[in-house]
């Protein structure tokens, strides 16, 4: 999948606009993030709660990983070229469902 492919899944919703988040292009919902791009554009960064980022990260390994930026926050990056447009829809469904309840504060460990 593309970042464009997950962006039109997004823009299907209401609320839902192109933005940018540190300088990457990104996905919100009524201004809270949704995914963005990462700077080497073969990831994404996805945002939810963090029953949602636990499940995930143990069903799809290899696909959704975190790195150290992301421990003690309920978010996650997402290889591009791994993703099937199944887990991709799923994935747009839940940040979106997700994005108005989302705490912005980080949990530190």
């Amino acid at each position: 999948m593309t970042y464009d492919d997950l962006v039109k899944m997004a823009l299907e919703h209401v609320d839902v606009a192109e933005s940018t988040s540190y300088g990457n292009p990104s996905v919100k919902r009524r201004g809270r993030y949704m995914f963005g791009l990462n700077e080497t554009g073969e990831t994404i960064s996805v945002k939810l709660d963090w029953e949602n980022r636990d499940w995930l990260l143990g069903e799809h390994p290899g696909v959704i990983y975190i790195t150290p930026h992301y421990h003690g926050y309920p978010a996650f990056r997402v290889f591009l070229d791994k993703l099937t447009p199944e887990l991709g829809r799923e994935l747009v469904e839940i940040s979106y469902a997700d994005a108005p309840n989302v705490a912005k504060k980080r949990v530190l460990p």
